[in-house]
């Protein structure tokens, strides 16, 4: 997948089913996506797919149709077999500026070197407990998941949104392959990466020095 924001070029792939992009598109075309999406429901989620859950299924990619901000470059619904819910995952590239202290705000922080042709970053985990409604089904633990990579000027940012914790595990499989295959490419050729050119500019002077350096990561959550 390619995509053009500003000078730079995003591409990369994602290599397993499930991954539903959602585009940026007027109000006028929301019906006529999800009607295909929906259509395409079913070969997806194969056994675990019931008629049933069409009007549900339609309302949650309405709303991801809705709620797409427009600073994101991509956006995904990830809609796993094994669990019934559906993660959220948006790509952003941009600014480095105003960064948030993920360690400050309780999020869980530690080196990650999975983007492989960008360089090192860190992860950002913060995990609640959630409880429904209807008080009778059992707490759920969820987790907020950021992976940030930062020459200091700019910065990539993949994040799922609040999901929960065995969800965000089928997630983690196939953003090991969209991360390990991003590329950002400048205009004039330049790659964009989070190496320093001067080996004696530190790293953690362009991202956050992990507090927790535990091993594992947040697919272990």
């Amino acid at each position: 997948m390619t995509a053009e924001p500003g000078r730079w070029d995003i591409e990369f792939d994602v290599r397993i089913p499930g991954w539903l992009e959602i585009p940026r598109l007027s109000g006028a075309d929301h019906e006529g996506f999800a009607d295909g999406a929906v259509a395409d429901l079913p070969e997806l989620l194969g056994d675990s797919w019931s008629p049933e859950r069409e009007p549900l299924a339609r309302d949650i990619i309405r709303q991801g149709l809705e709620q797409r901000d427009d600073s994101t470059d991509f956006a995904f619904q990830v809609w796993s077999r094994q669990i019934d819910a559906v993660a959220s995952v948006e790509v952003r590239f941009g600014s480095a500026a105003g960064m948030p202290d993920f360690a400050a705000d309780g999020y869980r922080v530690r080196p990650t070197d999975m983007a492989t042709n960008i360089g090192p970053g860190f992860e950002a985990v913060l995990t609640r407990q959630m409880q429904f409604e209807d008080e009778d089904l059992p707490v759920v633990t969820v987790a907020h998941a950021l992976f940030v990579f930062s020459d200091g000027d700019s910065a990539l940012v993949v994040e799922v949104e609040p999901t929960p914790v065995d969800l965000l595990r089928v997630v983690m499989i196939g953003l090991g392959g969209l991360l390990d295959s991003l590329t950002i490419t400048a205009s004039d050729g330049t790659r964009f990466s989070t190496v320093p050119d001067d080996p004696l500019v530190a790293l953690d002077t362009i991202w956050p020095q992990p507090k927790d350096e535990a091993a594992g990561g947040a697919e272990n959550d």
